[in-house]
């Protein structure tokens, strides 16, 4: 893993406010894109056994992110029970002490993290975890129904607008409204004139 004394700083502080794992390390900390690998199946083959020749997967290692050449604040995640790891990737070696996936914090690409990047991400990640899921869950409906709100206000006034003689309940109220008159009725300009048919 590439690393420097200002990045396990960083990390270390990332790891003094956010967590540590049960190996001491952080939850959160800056990794490299070009450090972070899936192990992935390349192929597979098959070994002799007696009459039998049984399939046996070939494991590589995958990239994880398409990121290049970028830091990339990364999450701890335990490990799966070895059975579980062994059916989802047969023949790759186990991460007994669990393993890190990237997040979508990321800093440009030729840059290093400094202490600013770090404690905005402190600050949000804080927020983020001080919420309940159901909260997290609310905002998110609430932030979609705004959404359908807004768009079918366009659509409603576009709609009004391109017929307003007949469409508009309030003909004048928006801007792009026009009203048209449809005879006298209580009209306060026509009410007192005297209508001349031509």
């Amino acid at each position: 893993m590439r690393t420097n004394k200002r990045i396990e700083r960083l990390n270390d502080l990332l790891g003094s406010e956010l967590g540590r794992n049960p190996y001491g390390e952080p939850i959160f900390r800056w990794q490299y894109s070009e450090d972070l690998f899936w192990p992935t199946k390349k192929s597979t083959e098959y070994k002799e056994t007696g009459a039998l020749w049984l399939p046996v997967a070939v494991m590589t290692k995958e990239r994880m992110t398409n990121k290049r050449h970028q830091w990339l604040l990364a999450r701890w995640f335990p490990p799966e029970d070895l059975p579980e790891w062994e059916n989802l990737f047969p023949g790759a070696p186990y991460p007994a002490r669990g393993y890190y996936i990237h997040t979508n914090a990321a800093i440009p690409e030729g840059d290093e993290p400094n202490i600013q990047d770090t404690e905005r991400l402190i600050g949000g990640l804080r927020h983020q975890m001080s919420r309940r899921a159901a909260d997290v869950c609310q905002s998110f409906i609430d932030a979609e129904v705004k959404d359908e709100v807004s768009r079918e206000k366009v659509i409603r006034d576009a709609v009004r607008d391109s017929f307003t003689a007949f469409l508009n309940p309030k003909p004048g109220a928006r801007g792009g409204d026009t009203s048209a008159q449809t005879g006298i009725g209580e009209s306060p300009v026509l009410k007192d004139k005297e209508i001349v048919n031509a």
